[in-house]
């Protein structure tokens, strides 16, 4: 069986590459024992060090000083340390570990998975421009996302809402909806979500105001058809245009937020926590959803790995799906905007798909510019790949979906 090395050798899998040979690849440790921690591979599969011919095996340890040398230099250590163990893949790995003490390989712990920052240290070894510059220049403005959503809108309700509605229903389960009193939902998109917490509300005799906001105004007409006119008359709902990062409403107007799958798309999203905060009422609650883990993402991460089966590469985006990190990098951006009894976990959000022919058809129906970006002569190519990656997932006994970071704070 291909090792997951290999996998990444070949592109299938991704990494956080900080140099690379002909023959060898150093990347960094997705859990790393310290920051900078490296392994660097041979790119031909062997299982054990020892089981490498001399020539070879010199020319690994060769590759690990060099990869050393450049970690002295980019990342505050005393010394790089070396372990070579072999038991997690059974291909040849050299660990090179930038410590100030040796407890950070006797004593190990390891961190907690953090991509968006792995790809900027990685950035940073590789000497690349630091991440942030090439992200300012190239994030779009609040115009272009407004654009995007509205031209994306019917097509979001119909072929993505239902399955977002399940992680959707499960964060509105944390909002303490018997309780509230004033409740704004941020990106409310086609209304799905609204809808429910207010059926939830008129379900509970419960007489909160409701407000739903979206940034995309196609979406806000979207949602009001969700609803009567005598509801959107009443008094307890209010369904607006807005910009997340400036809203539109005094401060502590709200005791209740809700954002769901919103927060990573836009341009500034600690503006977007400072917003919360200022409009939240002190002891409010609020709840967002982003989107978690790329490994588990499947949905977001095939079209990708399709297109490098066939040897297409498209431009990279201007900062990855996943960049505002893990439970512990959200917990410390809510903190800094004044947020308390912060909880956090991963929640899955499954589709129902059960065949690669089937994904590829909702990919297409949601993405119809791939066919002029892939290319007529090729796109054939691209969607047998993209309904065999698909089903190779589906084989291994796996669901097709997203996973989601699902974050519950409290405003002081």
């Amino acid at each position: 069986m291909t090792s997951i090395f290999s996998k990444i050798v070949q592109g299938d899998i991704p990494c956080h590459k900080v140099w690379e040979d002909e023959e060898h690849l150093a990347f960094l440790d997705i859990q790393p024992l310290a920051k900078g921690h490296t392994l660097v591979i041979p790119k031909r599969e062997t299982d054990k060090v020892f089981d490498l011919s001399s020539a070879r095996a010199e020319a690994l340890w060769s590759a690990a000083h060099k990869v050393a040398q450049i970690l002295k230099q980019k990342v505050d250590c005393h010394r790089v340390a070396v372990l070579v163990l072999g038991y997690e893949v059974p291909h040849a790995h050299i660990h090179l570990i930038p410590t100030q003490s040796e407890a950070q390989v006797l004593q190990p712990k390891r961190q907690e998975t953090n991509h968006p920052e792995l790809a900027t240290l990685a950035a940073h070894i590789r000497g690349d421009k630091p991440l942030e510059e090439q992200e300012a220049s190239q994030l779009p403005s609040t115009s272009d996302i407004e654009s995007r959503w509205d031209e994306f809108a019917q097509r979001f309700v119909s072929q993505v809402e239902e399955t977002s509605m399940r992680v959707a229903r499960a964060g509105i389960d944390h909002l303490q909806l018997k309780s509230a009193h004033n409740i704004l939902e941020i990106g409310c998109g086609g209304g799905g979500a609204g809808l429910e917490i207010f059926l939830r509300l008129k379900r509970m005799h419960q007489q909160a105001k409701l407000t739903l906001s979206d940034i995309s105004s196609e979406m806000i007409n979207i949602a009001k058809g969700r609803f009567s006119d005598a509801e959107l008359k009443g008094e307890n709902l209010v369904v607006m245009q807005a910009d997340a990062q400036a809203l539109p409403f005094q401060d502590h107007s709200f005791d209740r937020i809700f954002s769901c799958l919103n927060l990573m798309l836009v341009p500034d999203a600690q503006k977007v926590i400072q917003e919360c905060a200022r409009v939240l009422s002190p002891d409010g609650l609020g709840v967002w959803i982003v989107w978690g883990r790329p490994e588990h993402s499947h949905l977001m991460t095939l079209t990708t790995k399709a297109l490098k089966r066939i040897g297409i590469t498209l431009p990279a985006p201007a900062r990855s799906n996943f960049y505002l990190g893990g439970r512990d990098t959200l917990k410390d951006r809510f903190e800094q905007s004044g947020f308390t009894k912060i909880r956090r976990w991963y929640q899955p959000m499954m589709t129902d798909i059960t065949s690669g022919p089937e994904f590829c058809d909702m990919t297409l129906a949601l993405r119809p510019e791939l066919e002029e970006l892939v290319g007529s002569e090729r796109f054939d190519d691209f969607k047998r790949a993209l309904s065999q990656c698909a089903q190779d997932v589906l084989d291994q006994g796996e669901g097709i979906g997203l996973d989601a970071l699902v974050i519950v704070a409290h405003k002081q």
